[in-house]
């Protein structure tokens, strides 16, 4: 194993195992409810273009797919998740990713959780795990991890429709001078298949371990693995459905939580000087692929799973798309590891992406994604 199964402390030293190997892949060259701005067709995905993209591994670490995670300063945090592909038990174990070291930093009051979400407040003093799968049922329950003191606490968060749970949702802050966090399902009853859309506003003090539920006021269809992107006053629901790529919100006052500054300048030279073109057909419709903000007005899209079936495993494509009224798409070409239920994130200059559904199970990569140049 790349990892110590023991219980670990948070300091740096403690159960860690290093991979200072940084190993280049080659690139694979594969020729408010009326307020909602549907921009999107189910097309087809266009493989002509040259790849632009390529990966480095940085590190190897938990195999884990559909966990929560999130970054404090210059390291990144995962937790729960499933270990093997169809696994219906979820974990609850902790890691952080430090100098390209993983270290377990597991306790025995941590939940287990898997298809959650995690959310940074406090300046960087709470981890906040939302929602999930706790191997029986949905679950609307907040949990607060106090990262100086390595402490789990279930919250008091009243307010969720009763019999209700959250899994494979996403979510987003509110811009700084609010306290709430935008959720948008996927929603429903506890245990059973049925599932409706809706948005909700989580808002609380993790110091005082209270939260509360609210309806937010724009009208959202179901979906399941989608993920978020806030430009301005947009909000931008990209798939989860087989019939919408990418929707649309005004007057929605978001802010990301990772943005990746160190490639903008250059896809922005990219676009301009048409090195790289407006596809004439939209990427398929998908779920469980990442997103992430870049610089002030882009967004970069990788992997997930297909809604059209012409994908039989994992996706390794990548995308950028340009956030204004009429979205603009950009393949930037295929990636050796195609990834579904992964983390990307923003780490210091680097875009890295860890775990998720591969080719042949669940994977403990940990790489980076660069340009070529």
């Amino acid at each position: 194993m790349a990892y110590s199964n023991r219980r670990a402390s948070h300091d740096d030293g403690s159960n860690t195992t290093t991979y200072p190997t940084k190993q280049r892949t080659n690139s694979i060259d594969s020729g408010v409810a009326n307020n909602k701005i549907d921009t999107s067709r189910r097309l087809s995905v266009d493989t002509s273009s040259t790849c632009h993209v390529q990966t480095i591994v940085i590190a190897h670490g938990p195999p884990v797919a559909f966990f929560g995670s999130c970054v404090i300063d210059d390291i990144f945090y995962i937790h729960g998740g499933v270990k093997t592909r169809g696994d219906h038990a979820p974990s609850n174990r902790m890691f952080k990713f430090q100098n390209n070291t993983w270290t377990e930093i597991t306790t025995e009051d941590s939940p287990a959780l898997s298809y959650h979400q995690c959310i940074v407040m406090g300046h960087g003093q709470y981890i906040i795990t939302i929602g999930g799968w706790d191997g029986s049922k949905r679950k609307s329950d907040v949990y607060v991890f106090d990262v100086a003191n390595t402490t789990w606490h279930q919250t008091h968060a009243p307010g969720f429709p009763s019999g209700g749970g959250l899994n494979n949702h996403a979510v987003i802050p509110f811009k700084s001078h609010d306290t709430g966090i935008l959720v948008i399902g996927r929603d429903g009853s506890l245990r059973t298949q049925r599932k409706h859309g809706d948005a909700y506003c989580l808002r609380g003090d993790p110091a005082k371990r209270t939260f509360r539920w609210e309806h937010y006021p724009i009208g959202v269809d179901s979906r399941s693995g989608h993920s978020l992107i806030g430009h301005g006053s947009l909000l931008y629901i990209i798939g989860g459905r087989a019939d919408h790529l990418i929707q649309q919100y005004t007057g929605v006052p978001v802010e990301n939580q990772f943005i990746c500054n160190n490639l903008y300048s250059e896809l922005k030279e990219m676009i301009k000087s048409n090195v790289i073109s407006p596809m004439k057909k939209l990427p398929s419709t998908r779920k469980d692929h990442t997103s992430i903000a870049c610089g002030s007005d882009l967004a970069i899209v990788y992997g997930g799973e297909t809604f059209d079936g012409k994908l039989r495993e994992p996706s390794n494509e990548m995308f950028v798309v340009t956030l204004d009224t009429q979205q603009h798409w950009y393949n930037l070409g295929q990636i050796e590891f195609g990834r579904q239920g992964h983390a990307m994130i923003s780490l210091g200059d680097q875009l890295i992406v860890h775990g998720g559904l591969g080719k042949n199970g669940v994977c403990n990569e940990t790489f980076a994604i660069d340009l070529i140049r």
